[in-house]
């Protein structure tokens, strides 16, 4: 609100009916439509003159002041738009569909693939997760948007893993194989229509920026079993460009950046992850084991979006830890510790199961757990456990997508040396 003092020439008058009692007005404000005001109208004035000779006294008596009620209504105006973005944002966040359809409806984005990509690109309140969960569905709208959102990219003369920073940066990468191979095409795509004659097919740039997603988890995630080497990285990646390798020191120099220094991959706000809990899959209370210490203890347990989440108790808005359920399986097992009707969650693959808790400082800290393993109150209730977290279980793709890419390649490679029907040997 903006107080301008505003003089007349003209000798003191009494207060008059026409003129409003500034501490009157400003309880009245409340009551004005500030969203239909008449803007052509002159401003709405809090006046009482003041002699020359008064003017500059500071609390005079006789002193009236102006409100700009163009001013106002912008201000009110400006209000609404930020309230209704923000609303909008939130519901993209909960589920991007609805949220869209929001956002269209009060004129923040149109509905066409290249504005709702922009959208996107640009808002930096949006989850990444969810972002990357819309791009990667199968719809044909979907992978229309997915193309623009790529395209708002600039990889010009970027290497390929500045490239990959960049556009991992944008969204969270989503963990379905269909909708991972979709969204990385897209990407292989767009990065060598803009960086030309650097690999001879547009798949050799897709299995490469996968090798080096998968070389960023091998070095640095605590769970990898073994450490990769250069050397390692370069056999891996050999004959991957149309039947021939890439060159040595360029996969060298890949390595290289990425031990030096791994992938940023955006992390969700506290509002994100509190959006999380609005409707999961299954909630209830546990009892769990602890992992240095195998005491059990009385958990509230969240599951929705792949993860099982734990609290202390039903109030709190922060859990107390995370289990992701990638490469993990859950099985019944017999009953310990004087505990029915108990499963557990395990993984073949690794020796320590990905997790995060808090510690008694509040401190996020790696889980130390070999398996998980929780009772239930009842059978009924430990079997709708099992099955919904079965569900909800996810293998890293990665693996699968790389072969079936490599084997293409070779299929091509081997058409291509392959002798001509009429040709002898």
């Amino acid at each position: 609100m903006s107080f301008t003092p505003e003089v007349s020439s003209s000798h003191p008058t009494s207060r008059s009916t026409d003129c409003l009692d500034l501490d009157a007005a400003c309880a009245d404000l409340s009551t004005l439509d500030l969203a239909n005001i008449d803007e052509s109208q002159p401003e709405l004035d809090f006046v009482l003159n003041v002699s020359a000779g008064d003017v500059g006294t500071i609390g005079h008596p006789n002193m009236y002041y102006t409100i700009d009620s163009r001013r106002l209504a912008s201000k009110h105006k400006k209000s609404q738009h930020d309230r209704k973005l923000l609303y909008g944002v939130k519901q993209f966040n909960l589920e991007p569909v609805r949220g869209l359809k929001y956002l269209e409806e009060s004129g923040f984005v149109d509905q066409t693939p290249e504005s709702i990509a922009k959208f996107l690109f640009r808002q930096e309140r949006l989850s990444k997760k969810q972002i990357g969960k819309y791009l990667g569905s199968h719809h044909d709208f979907n992978k229309e948007v997915l193309l623009h959102f790529v395209r708002c990219h600039e990889f010009t003369q970027l290497l390929l893993v500045q490239a990959l920073r960049q556009f991992l940066w944008s969204f969270r990468l989503p963990g379905e194989a269909m909708q991972i191979d979709r969204v990385m095409d897209a990407f292989a795509a767009h990065y060598c229509a803009q960086n030309q004659n650097i690999f001879e097919e547009r798949d050799t740039c897709f299995i490469l920026s996968f090798s080096i997603i998968m070389l960023n988890t091998a070095l640095h995630n605590p769970n990898a079993k073994m450490k990769i080497t250069a050397e390692q990285f370069i056999k891996q990646n050999k004959g991957i460009n149309s039947g021939r390798d890439l060159d040595a020191n360029m996969l060298e120099a890949i390595f290289r950046n990425i031990k030096e220094e791994p992938f940023k991959i955006p992390d969700e706000t506290y509002d994100d992850l509190m959006y999380t809990f609005f409707s999961p899959e299954r909630e209830g209370w546990l009892m769990k084991q602890g992992g240095s210490w195998k005491s059990w203890k009385r958990r509230w347990f969240v599951l929705n979006d792949r993860c099982l989440y734990y609290f202390q108790h039903t109030a709190e808005n922060v859990p107390k830890g995370i289990i992701p359920l990638e490469n993990v399986r859950v099985r019944s097992v017999e009953d310990r510790d004087g505990k029915q009707f108990v499963f557990e969650i395990y993984s073949d693959m690794a020796e320590i199961i990905k997790g995060c808790k808090t510690d008694s400082n509040g401190t996020v800290v790696q889980g130390n757990h070999k398996y998980y393993r929780l009772s239930a109150t009842n059978e009924e209730d430990r079997d709708e456990w099992i099955q919904c977290i079965q569900e909800s279980i996810r293998d890293n793709p990665f693996h699968k997508i790389i072969s079936d890419k490599k084997a293409a390649i070779r299929r091509r490679s081997g058409q291509r040396t392959a002798p001509k029907p009429n040709e002898t040997s």
